[in-house]
């Protein structure tokens, strides 16, 4: 039994705590020391980062608390690897091994160079999938070759030309990947709530031919569209945490990043046809949204994660699939 008081009061505790952050400031340098910095501090300061491993509350409500969280970042559009040092935190405890303080991230590589980081130069610890296994690794003595996603955010290539000190983790029922999917969904998802707010506001607000926009027919059918599909994303990214820890964790997570992708280039299209030219100018928040949204819905392999949710199904069968699918 999840415990909605403490899933609404972990929330509100990182609305509060992540709002300062949600500026121009912080979002237009994710990559700038200082700015990182700053931001880490606050999210090391919320106590959430261990949320997953506190023996002391059921497993479900961690969970869905792990998804406040995230959607609260996301709505904030926070710049820090939150959700994958809390994964990656969870995954090394969960076979026994410590894992250095500061943050972590998911990486995918072969065990020698890992593509595309994300905050790859800040990270103490990387877990990675390296099928069948999984390992973490030291990140001392990696090369970092600097790169970035849309937003600015660090995306990082890491190197090493020698054999890294790294654990073996068992093969757990969720892989890494799947958790890095469904910790995108679920920011996704928040910025999606935070997109919503701003472009409702702006048709409120903006008028022409006497009256605000919001009040044309037109604009109302496509804020309707994007509120819905916002919900829908929520949904799915909700599904995928309270799914963690179970047979179903794979193709829920997998379902959430297809419909929270598809989420996310429908609504970006319909911010920007309300709010037209301004939209896309340098001055106007709505583009650190559509960057980090466009970039988001691509992590972690989620190209390939309709074949992956497809090879999930009919691995099943005709006869097999409904029974699958609802237990």
């Amino acid at each position: 039994m999840v415990s909605s008081d403490f899933v609404t009061l972990t929330s509100e505790s990182c609305e509060r705590a992540f709002a300062p952050l949600a500026e121009r400031s912080c979002w237009a340098a994710p990559a700038d020391p200082a700015v990182f910095a700053r931001v880490w501090a606050t999210v090391e300061a919320t106590g959430f980062l261990d949320i997953l491993t506190m023996d002391d509350s059921p497993w479900a409500e961690r969970v869905a608390a792990t998804f406040a969280i995230l959607r609260q970042a996301g709505r904030c559009l926070l710049s820090a690897p939150l959700g994958e040092t809390m994964a990656a935190r969870m995954l090394a405890r969960s076979a026994g091994l410590a894992i250095s303080d500061g943050p972590a991230a998911l990486a995918i590589g072969d065990g020698e160079r890992f593509t595309r980081v994300p905050y790859g130069r800040f990270a103490k610890a990387l877990i990675c999938g390296i099928a069948p296994e999984n390992w973490r690794l030291s990140v001392d003595g990696m090369s970092v070759t600097q790169g970035a996603n849309l937003a600015s955010e660090p995306r990082d290539d890491l190197m090493t030309s020698a054999k890294p000190e790294r654990d073996w983790i068992p093969r757990l029922a969720e892989d890494p990947m799947l958790w890095g999917l469904a910790m995108r969904a679920a920011q996704i998802a928040g910025a999606l709530e935070g997109m919503l707010a701003l472009t409702v506001d702006y048709a409120r607000t903006r008028k022409q031919f006497g009256r605000p926009i919001g009040q044309f027919q037109a604009v109302q059918q496509n804020l309707s569209v994007f509120a819905g599909q916002t919900a829908a994303a929520s949904t799915a990214a909700a599904y995928a945490f309270s799914a963690a820890g179970t047979a179903q964790f794979r193709p829920a997570a997998l379902a959430a990043a297809v419909r929270c992708g598809e989420a996310a280039g429908i609504s970006t299209a319909i911010a920007h046809q309300t709010l037209g030219a301004i939209g896309i100018t340098h001055e106007h928040d709505l583009r650190f949204y559509t960057a980090r949204l466009h970039s988001w819905r691509t992590e972690y392999q989620a190209s390939a994660a309709p074949q992956q949710l497809g090879h999930w199904a009919a691995a099943h069968g005709a006869d097999g699939l409904w029974a699958a699918i609802t237990t």
